[in-house]
């Protein structure tokens, strides 16, 4: 005759475990998708993008410039900077522009030959909006808003 093999555990203790393990895997998965999705929500909700856009002698738009929304955006003629103006009215490091608060805000960090919104010199950070013109130095750029976030 075959004895029984005798288990540490009855039957229903381990269902019971294996059932509670598969529930917390559940939950964590469940955590994931939700850290993902309001990631995601929040991401489209701001993910209007913006630009600086290059104007040309007859004011139309010859280049643009991807803003970043999560860093301060470097104006100037150095190579390093992220929007790089090859213009001898343009100091190496000019400007520089951020999202901060909701809105677009435009510094001056010591430029030459000054920093100007909407021909007013920028004196002070000041707050920028979409249609804006800022001129570095000589180069005349406007803030380009893409309102479908693509």
């Amino acid at each position: 005759m075959i004895d029984a093999i005798a288990l540490p555990l009855s039957y229903d203790w381990v269902l019971l475990g294996s059932r509670l393990l598969i529930a917390v895997l559940l939950l964590l998965f469940f955590w994931r998708v939700l850290i993902v999705v309001r990631r995601e929500a929040s991401v489209s909700s701001a993910s209007r993008s913006s630009s600086l856009g290059l104007l040309g002698s007859d004011t139309t738009v010859v280049r643009m410039f991807r803003l970043s929304r999560r860093r301060s955006n470097t104006v100037g003629r150095d190579g390093a900077n992220d929007i790089v103006l090859a213009d001898g009215s343009v100091s190496g490091r000019h400007a520089t522009i951020a999202f901060q608060s909701g809105s677009w805000v435009l510094h001056d960090i010591g430029s030459r030959n000054g920093t100007f919104l909407n021909g007013a010199p920028v004196v002070a950070p000041i707050e920028v909006h979409e249609g804006d013109h800022l001129q570095f130095g000589a180069v005349r750029t406007v803030l380009l808003e893409d309102k479908t976030g693509t």
